[in-house]
């Protein structure tokens, strides 16, 4: 067989195997980079002085929860040596509107450098909540709050 037969016999075979694959299996969603059926997770990091929000980094920002996953465990972990949560159940607060319906995130923890809840994801379409990230230096003195968003129905 000529060598540009092979070639194109090849790229005709590689793309129907790619097409009879899942569509979830070729392409990751930037959800299903952060989240497992089980849990969402959050690196916070904080650079500098934690006076200023600016200095404070949540990877991702806005955290897209897939709306397949219900009743998740959000984990946020502090990466930076120095600071802690402000203690459960201040160390992650919904308070701009629009609010989380009642029981949406509920059974906060934390253990100094984790904090977790519960997020009960009951949004079918993209529903952006924005909420408060409540952390202070080791010696207790208050960090700025941090504002980003966790998007349920994603």
């Amino acid at each position: 067989m000529p060598p540009k037969v092979v070639a194109s016999a090849v790229v005709v075979v590689a793309s129907l195997i790619a097409c009879g694959q899942p569509q979830s299996q070729q392409i990751s969603s930037p959800a299903s980079l952060n989240c497992t059926p089980n849990n969402c997770k959050v690196a916070v990091t904080v650079s500098g002085d934690c006076s200023d929000a600016a200095n404070i980094t949540l990877n991702p920002d806005r955290l897209p929860v897939p709306k397949i996953h219900h009743h998740i465990k959000i984990d946020w972990e502090i990466q930076t040596a120095g600071f802690k949560w402000v203690p459960a159940p201040g160390g992650i607060s919904f308070t701009t509107a629009p609010l989380p319906p009642p029981g949406e995130f509920t059974n906060p923890h934390d253990n100094g450098t984790k904090y977790d809840l519960t997020d009960e994801n009951t949004a079918t379409s993209p529903t952006p909540y924005k909420y408060g990230v409540h952390l202070q230096r080791s010696n207790g003195t208050l960090c700025a709050v941090k504002d980003p968003f966790v998007v349920n129905g994603d």
